[in-house]
């Protein structure tokens, strides 16, 4: 509920008396945003899977409410998936994290798929370099469209100025990299920003994607590829802003999906 905290000033101000600076969160509010997104995107059949990016809030309460209304889970370190195998009920028995990692040691690979993540990887060098440890494993590779967004240039992950994923130009290099190592391409991921209001956004991630498959004579047919359409869905920071139109979000990839069942979709708000 906007602006919860106005009702509990009260309570606040007594936690604050203990001590500050202290983080306060509303579960209630947290369980109705995880249940918004889960029921508006997963329910809905629009994508099959929606990830929390545990990086941005990694307590264990706050992991726990969310993977409860059905969130899966976004990891970036073997430390995070440790972290949320640990602290989330079941998480050991069935694992649902995707581990997205940004250039980390190939040891931290190793280790998350003998976890049973979902793995990402952000350039093709790794294939090359260590091809044994990829050989018969599914991988998503991620991909830099060229252009970002977001509300801030320092969160904007994709573009020329970004480290993250591999450029359009290279695809073919990194298609051969995985042929090479014997890996098994899942998918592909875009992810190109945060605080993002605009929400074409993800379904223009998708297309890009399809043009991707295509122009490389890749299969999207019934088992076919993994298109993780990534997040940044942005949140009014202000009061007065608008919040980000989610059923248009959903609306544009169902549209999509529509067009193209044969494609699984992901996203990672």
């Amino acid at each position: 509920a906007p602006q919860w905290y106005r009702a509990r000033a009260r309570e606040l101000c007594a936690v604050a008396r203990e001590g500050t600076p202290v983080y306060a969160y509303s579960l209630e509010v947290l369980r109705e945003r995880a249940k918004s997104l889960y029921d508006t995107l997963v329910r809905a059949n629009v994508v099959s899977r929606v990830h929390y990016a545990i990086k941005a809030n990694s307590h264990p309460v706050i992991l726990q409410t969310v993977a409860d209304e059905g969130l899966q889970l976004e990891c970036v370190s073997i430390g995070e998936v440790q972290h949320a195998r640990d602290t989330v009920a079941g998480m050991k028995e069935q694992p649902k994290i995707l581990f997205t990692p940004n250039f980390c040691a190939i040891d931290d690979f190793e280790r998350a798929f003998s976890l049973g993540c979902d793995v990402t990887v952000d350039n093709d060098q790794v294939l090359v370099d260590s091809p044994t440890t990829f050989q018969g494993r599914p991988i998503i590779l991620r991909i830099d469209p060229g252009a970002g967004d977001g509300h801030h240039a320092k969160v904007v992950t994709a573009g020329g100025d970004a480290k993250f994923g591999i450029a359009l130009e290279d695809v073919a290099r990194a298609l051969v990299a995985v042929k090479s190592c014997g890996a098994i391409l899942r998918g592909f991921h875009i992810h190109v920003g945060s605080g993002i209001h605009n929400p074409a956004t993800w379904e223009r991630n998708a297309v890009m994607l399809l043009e991707l498959t295509r122009k490389h004579e890749l299969v999207t047919g019934k088992s076919g590829l993994v298109f993780n359409c990534g997040g940044g869905l942005g949140i009014p920071v202000h009061e007065g802003d608008s919040s980000l139109d989610l059923a248009a979000v959903a609306a544009g990839l169902s549209s999509f999906k529509a067009a193209h069942p044969g494609v699984e979709l992901w996203m990672e708000p």
